[in-house]
């Protein structure tokens, strides 16, 4: 089925729009994630971490059950459940008073998490091709980054003006975003711009046996790991440890963000003439450096010159995530 541009269009500005006003709300949330839940709940710090490794195990599902959803109805709808299930668990957040009730809405928000990336991906692949898909992820990425980093920036406001309330603005915030996402691909009409290729046969048996992706996958888990430093283990380490204040979380975030967005396209650029694996590489390394620099972030006195220790890790980190 052709596709012509106002199609591609009509589709293509609901999802970006969406796409923009969630990453808005969740960047309000993201740097400060196990403190606005200890905050938000008034659950012990070690209760909230483990039920978010607990939640996290569950989230571990979305991705094939989602693909199976993808495939049975069609990525569109799947992205918008994804919006519905995060937009219900973060409202949900303000009233959860103990551990279970902690996983069952942590899981929720997991799960939606999750499933959005293989949903957001199908997504794209119906609304462009060739190089014009290549130019929807990336302006998809800028366009989050900067909605991250903008998120992170009135999160920071928030929580040094209104403290404990101020988390609670961030959930009720986060779900509004969620729903106004929602709005976006519903408005955008009933269908996708263009049909999606039928599913191919072979299910997961064909996939182990692609030794070579499944490689990269085992390389990918510690850049994964790594994508959680910001976001889970540097507002812990960074209040608890290190006694910064929690609106730092933010900025760092913030400066994180905005980084990569603005220097993401430059570094592809000089990038097109290098193998994939030996940019990788190269990233791996400085991502190492930078978890050296937070760590000796500790060996500087409290107030300025640690605040400047960790704005440098930040900057090493930014250009290894680069």
């Amino acid at each position: 089925m052709s596709i012509t541009s106002a199609q591609r269009q009509s589709g293509v500005r609901p999802f970006l729009v969406g796409m923009f006003v969630d990453a808005l709300g969740s960047g309000l949330y993201y740097p400060l994630t196990l403190l606005f839940i200890h905050s938000v709940t008034g659950l012990p710090m070690t209760v909230v971490g483990l039920g978010v490794t607990a939640a996290a195990a569950v989230g571990l599902a979305a991705n094939p059950v989602a693909g199976v959803l993808i495939d049975r109805f069609d990525a569109r709808r799947v992205l918008i459940g994804t919006y519905v299930l995060r937009g219900l668990g973060f409202a949900a957040y303000p009233f959860v008073d103990g551990f279970a009730a902690l996983i069952v809405v942590a899981a929720v928000v997991a799960f939606g998490d999750r499933a959005y990336y293989p949903a957001s991906g199908g997504y794209i692949s119906v609304l462009a091709t060739g190089a014009d898909r290549d130019r929807l992820y990336a302006l998809m990425s800028t366009a989050r980054n900067v909605a991250f980093g903008l998120g992170g920036l009135l999160s920071a406001g928030v929580v040094s003006l209104g403290g404990t309330t101020g988390f609670v603005i961030i959930a009720s915030v986060n779900a509004a975003s969620f729903i106004v996402a929602t709005g976006c691909l519903v408005l955008s009409g009933r269908r996708s711009p263009v049909e999606p290729a039928p599913p191919e046969r072979g299910g997961y048996r064909r996939v182990l046996a692609d030794r070579p992706f499944l490689g990269l996958v085992a390389a990918e888990q510690a850049f994964t790991l790594t994508r959680l430093v910001l976001p889970v283990a540097l507002p812990v380490y960074a209040v608890t440890v290190l006694g910064a204040p929690a609106w730092l979380l933010g900025l760092l975030y913030t400066l994180n963000t905005i980084l990569v967005a603005v220097g993401q396209l430059a570094v592809r650029r000089r990038q097109r003439a290098a193998r994939r694996t030996h940019a990788m590489a190269l990233g791996g390394a400085v991502l190492i450096l930078s978890c050296v620099a937070y760590a000796a972030a500790a060996a500087f006195p409290p107030g300025p010159p640690r605040v400047i220790a960790l704005v440098t890790a930040t900057l090493v980190f930014t250009a290894g995530e680069l």
